[in-house]
C-alpha cells in the first residue's frame, strides 16, 4: 500500500442484481479512491438488516448463491470496479464481519447501528447519507441513526439542513455527487433530435412520482398528438403506462447514454430525492430538463435558466411545463445548453478530492468535532471547478 494510503470500508445494506443510483455513488467513490492508492473494501450482507422475514433474504436463490461464492467484481456485474477494489459478501452484517480499517462508512440507516457498534480497529466511523430514508423505515428509527456519534457526509443541502435541525451540523460535511462525463456526454446535436421526444425514469416507489409523470404525459399528448415517450427503469413496465409509450428495461452503459441523446426533453416527476442522478445524466447528454421542485434536484438546477420547474404532486402543472418547453424551441434549446454547461462542474475528481480531504483528518478530528468549517467544502470545490471552466 502506498505511503499515506488509507484502508477504507463501505458497508452496504445488501447486494443488488440491478443498477441502483445510491449504490452506484458508493461504488464510484470506491473505484476513484482505489485508483488513488487507497485500499477499499465493500461489504454486502445477503440478509437485509432490520427487515421482516419476508424481505430479509435476497429473493432469487440462484443470484444469492452466485454472489456468496464471489469476492471479486463479478459479484456486481452492472458496475466496472477498479481492479484493486475488495468486494465482500457476508451472510449476516455484524461488527465482527468487517475488516480492520482506518475509516469505516455506514451507507444507510440499516447499516448505521452495526458500524456504530464496531470496535475501534474497524476504523473511525462516518455515515454517508444520500436520503432521509423515511421511505424505507420508521422515522424514529431513521432519525436515531443520524444522532449516532459518527461524522455525517451528506450529498445535498436539504440533508445538511436536516442534520442541523438535529443538532448535528458540527459533525456534517456536504459533498455533492460527481458525474462520469465520458459515459454521459452530448453526442447528438440538439438540431438533429426529434423535438417532441420525451424520456422519463420509472419506479414502483410512490415518492418517485411515476403516476404523476405518466398522467402529465397523457395530457401533453392531447395537445401534441405526435408526442413520443420513452420510459425506462429496472422494475418492469409500469401498469398505468398506456401502450403508445415505449418502455425499456435495465438500460445501462452506452445504451443509456444513447437513449438520453435521442431525447429532446427529460421529465423528472419525483417528490423527494437526495441528489438525483438521472436528471443530471440527462442534462450532461444535452436534454432539456423539466423537473418537480423536489429538494435534491434544486441543488444543481435553476428555474428558467437550466431547467423548468413545476410543483411536486401536480400532474397538471407538470403537463403545462412540458407543453411550454416542447412548443418553444428557443426555450428548449437554451435550457438544454445552459443545463449541459452547468452540470459539468460536478466532476468525480472534485467529489473525490473533497471526500479524500475529509478522510485525511481521520482519526484526529472527526470525533473531536473540529470539522464545522469544512461543512461546505464540496460546494466550494464545485464553484472552483465552475470558475476554472469559465
Amino acid at each position: 500500500m502506498a505511503d499515506g494510503a488509507l484502508r477504507i470500508t463501505f458497508v452496504l445494506p445488501q447486494l443488488r442484481s440491478r443498477p441502483i443510483g445510491g449504490f452506484r455513488v458508493i461504488y464510484e467513490y470506491a473505484s476513484h479512491l482505489s485508483a488513488r492508492g487507497h485500499r477499499v473494501s465493500l461489504v454486502h450482507p445477503t440478509r437485509l438488516p432490520h427487515a421482516g422475514r419476508a424481505h430479509r433474504l435476497i429473493r432469487r436463490s440462484e443470484w444469492r448463491q452466485r454472489l456468496t461464492r464471489s469476492r471479486g467484481a463479478g459479484a456486481i456485474p452492472w458496475f466496472e470496479f477498479a481492479p484493486t477494489t475488495d468486494i465482500r459478501v457476508v451472510k449476516r452484517l455484524t461488527p465482527q464481519a468487517l475488516p480492520d480499517a482506518d475509516v469505516l462508512f455506514a451507507t444507510s440507516w440499516r447499516t448505521a447501528q452495526c458500524v456504530d457498534a464496531a470496535a475501534p480497529a474497524k476504523g473511525s466511523k462516518l455515515y454517508f447519507i444520500q436520503h432521509h430514508e423515511t421511505w424505507d423505515g420508521a422515522q424514529d428509527a431513521v432519525d436515531a441513526t443520524w444522532r449516532l456519534p459518527m461524522h455525517k457526509v451528506v450529498i445535498s443541502k436539504w440533508l445538511a439542513q436536516i442534520a442541523a435541525s438535529m443538532g448535528e451540523s458540527e459533525r456534517t460535511t456536504y459533498i455533492p455527487n460527481g458525474m462520469d462525463f465520458e459515459q454521459f456526454a452530448l453526442r447528438t446535436p440538439y438540431a438533429l433530435r426529434e423535438p417532441h421526444r420525451v424520456g422519463m425514469l420509472t419506479s414502483a416507489k410512490a415518492w418517485k412520482g411515476t403516476p404523476d409523470g405518466i398522467a402529465a404525459l397523457e395530457q401533453v399528448r392531447e395537445r401534441i398528438p405526435n408526442l413520443q415517450v420513452t420510459l425506462f427503469g429496472t422494475g418492469g413496465r409500469p401498469p398505468q403506462a398506456p401502450v403508445w409509450m415505449e418502455y425499456r428495461e435495465n438500460v445501462t452503459g452506452e445504451a443509456l447514454r444513447d437513449l438520453y441523446n435521442k431525447l429532446a426533453v427529460f421529465l423528472h416527476p419525483s417528490w423527494a430525492e437526495g441528489w438525483p442522478l438521472p436528471p443530471a445524466e440527462a442534462m450532461a447528454c444535452g436534454c432539456a430538463l423539466v423537473a418537480t421542485d423536489n429538494p435534491g434536484v434544486l441543488d444543481y438546477i435553476t428555474h428558467e435558466q437550466t431547467a423548468i420547474v413545476a410543483p411536486r404532486r401536480d400532474p397538471d402543472a407538470l403537463a403545462g411545463a412540458l407543453i411550454r418547453v416542447l412548443e418553444d424551441r428557443v426555450l428548449r434549446e437554451s435550457i438544454a445548453v445552459a443545463g449541459h454547461d452547468s452540470i459539468r462542474r460536478y466532476t468525480w475528481q472534485r467529489a473525490t478530492d473533497a471526500l479524500e480531504g475529509l478522510l485525511r483528518t481521520v482519526p484526529a478530528e472527526i470525533d473531536s468535532g473540529k470539522l464545522a468549517s469544512k461543512a461546505d467544502s464540496g460546494q466550494r470545490a464545485a464553484e472552483t471547478d465552475s470558475r476554472q471552466r469559465a
